[in-house]
């Protein structure tokens, strides 16, 4: 990524971080709902957006989990 800013001629510190989110449902309706709002979808994508969250979702005692590993950059930059 460093290189692709720097041939842009954008002189940039990039640090690169890994961060874990857990998100929690009470089911696979209340997960769809959130995530069909979060991705800013249309009603129409609900059983693509299902079939991705089932196959995604494990299930934790009374509760469906979703667990999120990110990688992110930080990139700073002087302007």
């Amino acid at each position: 990524m460093y290189n692709k800013l720097y041939d842009m001629g954008i002189m940039a510190d990039v640090t690169f971080v890994q961060n874990s989110c857990n998100y929690v449902y009470t089911d696979l309706k209340q997960a769809t709902e959130q995530w069909l709002q979060r991705l800013s979808l249309p009603f129409s994508e609900v059983k693509e957006l299902q079939k991705y969250l089932n196959g995604m979702l494990k299930k934790k005692e009374e509760f469906l989990s979703l667990e999120d590993n990110a990688k992110n950059a930080i990139i700073k930059i002087e302007i």
